[in-house]
Order: structure tokens, then sequence, then C-alpha cells
């Protein structure tokens, strides 16, 4: 039986993708060194990563190539962060400077996707909602609106629970609850 929460991201990858795409991924534009897959035992047949301009570099907004029948998108999620500051997703994925940033990337990025998915394509998308400047920000809920506004179809949605995430020290009063959740959405071009 197919569950929708999890505790282990190797584990949710490999039934999802089990389930829906026959165990392999046609397309990541965010596969960076492939630690996502390493312990999943799934094929990715064309990749790429958002940083790197050159050998793998990709531009999700501008594909190159189309005619895919799945794609795994696990793009940054977190705004706000200095440029000067150094952390595992600044280094790797750079700088939106606002929430509303992060969000016209994944617009322009699902508009591509719908374009380069072939017919009853699927589209992963791993995401997270935020806190930014005191405001939650509720990304998930904001894709799949998106998302359904382009043409896509949701046909599941799955909860990655995170045993522990970090926090700013800098962080003196609460005002909402602490994510530590993210979501795979799973989206069908009719």
């Amino acid at each position: 039986m197919l569950r929708s929460v999890f505790e282990n991201q190797d584990d949710l990858l490999k039934e999802m993708v089990s389930f829906y795409s026959k165990g392999s991924i046609d397309f990541d534009p965010t596969y960076g060194n492939g630690n996502f897959y390493k312990k999943t035992g799934i094929r990715v047949f064309e990749y790429g990563d958002l940083k790197l301009p050159g050998k793998h570099f990709v531009d999700s907004t501008a594909l190159k190539t189309s005619g895919f029948e799945s794609i795994m998108f696990d793009p940054p999620f977190i705004p706000g962060e200095s440029p000067k500051k150094t952390g595992i997703i600044n280094n790797r994925f750079g700088w939106f400077r606002t929430i509303k940033d992060v969000w016209e990337m994944y617009e322009l990025s699902l508009m591509e996707f719908y374009r380069v998915l072939l017919p009853n394509g699927i589209l992963y998308f791993k995401c997270q909602d935020t806190c930014n400047s005191g405001k939650q920000w509720w990304s998930h809920v904001w894709i799949i609106n998106k998302a359904q506004e382009i043409g896509f179809q949701l046909e599941d949605l799955f909860i990655l629970v995170a045993k522990s995430r970090l926090t700013d020290p800098r962080w003196k009063t609460q005002r909402h609850a602490r994510k530590f959740h993210s979501y795979f959405l799973v989206f069908r071009k009719p």
C-alpha cells in the first residue's frame, strides 16, 4: 500500500517514483551531483544543475530538450538570505531576495515543464512552506494553484517529515509553528 507520509526521503522517492513512473525519471534540472538519488536505485536519464554554468547547467525556465515522460524538480525555497552569507542552500542555488522572486522562478519553470512534458507526463515538485519577515508563505498551496492554472492536474501529495531542522539562533520570538516537513507534489499533464 502506498502511503502519503514518510520520515525517510529515500523510501518516499522509491515508492513514489515506482508507483507513478516505473522507477525512473526522464529529467531532473536540479540533479546536481545526484545525492538525492544515491540510495534509491532510481535511474535519471537526463539531468543538470540550476547553479553551475557549464557542462550540466540547466535553466529550468528555458529548456533545450522536450518529450519527457517524467520530471523531478527540487528547487530552492528560502528567500531573504544575504548573498554574502554562506550555507548549503545558498552556495548551491544562489539567492532570492523575496518569496515572490522564488515563486516567479517556480511559475516560469512550471510553464516550461508543461511545454516539454508529453501528454500524460508526470511532474514531481518538492517544496516547503516557509516563514519570511514574520509572515507564513504557503508555497505548496501557491504551487498547486499555479500548476492547475497552467493546465496540470494534481495527482497526489506526499509529506516528508524531518527529524530535526536547523534554526537560527538570532530568533528570539516564535510567531508561527516551525515547519519540520516538506511536500512532494505529483502533477500530471492531461
